[in-house]
């Protein structure tokens, strides 16, 4: 390793490239194992396809998302906007998304709506302006300045 760290001392040793090489790929494949290609287009920088052709989709945002959710509010249609849940959602069932890899097990029963801060009271605090732009696609991003 003093190839790529030269001048650095290690009194305990360690590990080489081959080492490395072999536990990444083990890893993968146990994180992956014959994951079906996810043919989605995503709309923003933030989505990345792994060696096993797997699309990962970090923000939900693909052409027909940003669609329906530009749509929805231009038009205040909330069946254009549920169309767009929808979509969300699927995506994440089928492992397009961080969260459709993994499993949730519910800890507690549902609280009831009436504990729930009414939406006039949470969209007080809400900001567009504080979502990472890199986080989000420009769609997105312009489609909830307009929004809001």
């Amino acid at each position: 390793m003093t190839e790529f760290f030269p001048n650095t001392s290690s009194k305990i040793g360690g590990i080489g490239l081959d080492e490395i090489s072999r536990e990444v790929g083990e890893r993968h494949r146990r994180a992956f194992p014959d994951r079906p290609t996810v043919s989605r287009t995503a709309s923003s920088s933030s989505a990345a396809s792994t060696s096993g052709g797997v699309r990962v989709n970090t923000t939900c945002s693909t052409l027909e998302t940003v669609y329906r959710l530009q749509h929805s509010t231009r038009t205040k249609r909330y069946d254009i906007f549920k169309q767009y849940t929808e979509l969300v959602d699927n995506q994440s069932e089928q492992l397009a998304t961080i969260r459709g890899l993994l499993k949730f097990k519910p800890v507690r029963e549902p609280i009831s709506i009436d504990d729930v801060e009414p939406v006039s009271e949470i969209v007080k605090r809400f900001a567009t302006g504080a979502m990472s732009y890199g986080s989000i696609s420009a769609e997105a991003h312009e489609t909830l300045a307009i929004a809001v």
